[in-house]
């Protein structure tokens, strides 16, 4: 006699929501303090539109032009012009022409709709690094109510 399995149920719920915004553009060369990552056509940004909690993940993408470089990312709230607290993520580029990753993950949240986008910089006098557009994402899924 063949088994019998209970149905398999899926609770949504109401409220969650989820995107993911891939840049395009040209490519943005990080200066030497914080600047919206700004690519001029599609900037890698969310807009988190009810109040919550999110996690919000960035794959940053970089090519490293210079002998050596550090880089730093971080969240920014720019509705409430504010840093987004623990996302900075510093990294040392060793090689030249070396291309690479950089991901921020934090869980953000929000009393009302606000928009997140990447900041960046390259703190090292001498560094040419880039951030590419076409592998630069950010994405956010809402957790909680």
């Amino acid at each position: 006699m063949p088994k019998t399995y209970a149905p398999i149920t899926r609770t949504v719920t109401p409220g969650r929501t989820s995107s993911q915004v891939t840049g395009a553009g040209t490519e943005y060369t990080l200066t030497g303090s914080y600047a919206r990552v700004d690519f001029g056509t599609t900037d890698a940004q969310v807009t988190l539109s009810t109040a919550g909690t999110y996690l919000v993940t960035a794959i940053i993408g970089i090519a490293n032009n210079s002998i050596s470089a550090a880089v730093h990312f971080k969240f920014y709230n720019s509705t409430d012009s504010a840093d987004v607290s623990n996302s900075e993520r510093k990294q040392n580029i060793q090689a030249a022409v070396a291309n690479g990753q950089i991901v921020l993950q934090n869980l953000i949240t929000v009393n009302g709709s606000k928009t997140i986008q990447i900041y960046g910089t390259s703190p090292t006098a001498s560094a040419d690094v880039d951030v590419i557009a076409a592998e630069t994402s950010i994405s956010f899924v809402k957790l909680a109510v």
